[in-house]
């Protein structure tokens, strides 16, 4: 839902959207009452392939594009408990500077900015050797949008206040980086 709210807010915004789940572009906004969503797990490498196949046109028509993966984190099976310690939001890049170190930063900001987030907001940039983030060939986030395994995110995460938080935090970080285009 997060990734359909962030949709909607980027199409309003007049920019273009490419779901890697669906392996389309988006064209309308998605319905937020379940009725557009279709379970669908394509692997990591079908989505890292279509998101580069996307940036390749993208940069032979002098555009630019981004990736933005959006997850729920989970604290390992080694702690039980139907609450556990990890908890709030955390937006990654590859290791070391990245071209995403800017996106990561305005990202994480647009979090801070919204009064009352209702999620942590834990600390800066912050690296992992995600397959997401070391194949794409563009600049790309990874952002945990908080944890499935702590009861409090896990409900926030669920609620349409959360979801709807959740994607307008991401906006307000992307919306400085992004090309706007006039929708027709």
């Amino acid at each position: 839902r997060h990734g359909a709210r962030l949709g909607n807010l980027l199409l309003s915004a007049g920019v273009a959207v490419y779901s890697t789940v669906d392996q389309a572009e988006v064209t309308t906004p998605s319905k937020l009452d379940g009725t557009s969503f279709e379970w669908k797990d394509p692997s990591l490498t079908t989505r890292v392939n279509y998101a580069n196949a996307v940036y390749s046109t993208l940069r032979n028509e002098g555009q630019h594009c981004c990736l933005v993966s959006i997850h729920g984190n989970a604290m390992g099976n080694s702690v039980r408990g139907p609450s556990q310690a990890g908890d709030g939001v955390a937006v990654f890049t590859s290791p070391g500077h990245t071209d995403a170190d800017d996106l990561c930063r305005s990202v994480m900001q647009g979090y801070r900015d919204i009064p009352n987030l209702g999620l942590r907001v834990r600390g800066g940039k912050f690296e992992a050797n995600f397959y997401m983030l070391r194949k794409t060939w563009m600049p790309a986030i990874l952002v945990e949008a908080g944890f499935f395994t702590h009861l409090k995110d896990a409900q926030y995460m669920a609620s349409d206040e959360g979801s709807e938080a959740i994607a307008r935090g991401m906006f307000l970080g992307l919306e400085p980086h992004l090309i706007t285009q006039t929708p027709s």
